[in-house]
């Protein structure tokens, strides 16, 4: 199921700021299947997610308040929302570390000075910052830009062409935001992963990958858990029914139901007052809760 609306030039879009952080995931997903100097996340060591430092894999860059808990920081601890980084970048603090981040001389350096607020992998705290400096680590991995290893890698072979994404003033891609897709675009992103990483006959990312990133790591907040840039969430119809969705900003959706071999991709603008998700936040999840329990 597709929902979209017209941009500037008629044709349907979607600007989904925070469903991009899940395309992050796929090609770090892409690169644990690989043995090449495009492989993200095993290197050449054949390390895992979690044996990777993320405070060094940008090694042009030094930083302060560095201490034992931003050296232990991982990969995995980024992609689950569990950096340890005091970041102050969503809603809850009016967007004030997004902003304090964008208005820096050196984006990536910003984050990488952040102080620690607690351990990495302990507690679920969204950062933004920590699905940019991802998508930093991607380019120095790949040596590619993040948006060319995905289209490569991760898009092409989905047949999606239609696709833009923003970049900091050092030319690294968001990966929190700004990407453009169409909703028909986001449903394949969906679709793919109902299949476990398989795509016709290709196995895009490999199942194991899809299996780990969609299964809860953490307790989070809008709803029950959190894996590898999706949330994990569940109905109750009679049974539990277990489901895992990609959350963008005003509305956009990418829900996958395994059980009931469901992929419904929802682009719709709910504005809410500027600071907040507000009611209409939950609006998109309670319909879709209401049409897979019935």
């Amino acid at each position: 199921m597709d929902q979209g609306y017209p941009d500037k030039s008629g044709s349907t879009t979607g600007f989904c700021i925070e469903l991009r952080k899940m395309y992050n995931c796929g090609p770090i997903g892409i690169g644990s299947g690989r043995r090449t100097k495009v492989d993200v996340v095993q290197k050449a060591e054949g390390s895992r997610p979690g044996r990777d430092m993320a405070s060094v894999q940008v090694p042009d860059k030094t930083f302060t308040n560095f201490d034992n808990r931003k050296k232990s920081m991982t990969i995995e601890n980024l992609l689950m929302m569990a950096s340890g980084l005091e970041c102050k970048d969503t809603y809850l603090d009016q967007w004030q570390g997004l902003y304090d981040m964008r208005n820096s001389s050196d984006w990536v350096k910003y984050v990488l000075d952040l102080p620690m607020s607690g351990i990495p992998g302990k507690r679920f705290e969204y950062c933004n910052g920590a699905a940019f400096l991802l998508s930093a680590i991607i380019r120095n991995a790949s040596e590619m830009s993040t948006l060319d290893f995905a289209k490569q890698y991760f898009f092409t072979p989905l047949d999606i062409f239609d696709v833009g994404w923003e970049t900091s003033p050092q030319g690294y891609h968001l990966g929190y935001g700004e990407m453009w897709l169409t909703p028909h675009d986001m449903a394949k992103i969906g679709w793919l992963y109902l299949n476990k990483g398989k795509w016709g006959n290709k196995q895009v990312i490999p199942s194991a990958w899809v299996e780990t990133s969609t299964r809860g790591h953490i307790d989070a907040t809008l709803f029950d858990y959190y894996g590898y840039y999706w949330w994990i969430g569940s109905v109750e119809e009679g049974n539990f029914v277990d489901y895992y969705v990609a959350v963008g900003n005003e509305g956009q959706r990418i829900f996958v139901v395994p059980e009931k071999n469901i992929v419904v991709a929802h682009n719709r603008s709910f504005h809410t007052r500027p600071g907040t998700h507000g009611g209409l936040f939950y609006i998109g999840c309670s319909a879709f809760n209401v049409f897979i329990g019935n």
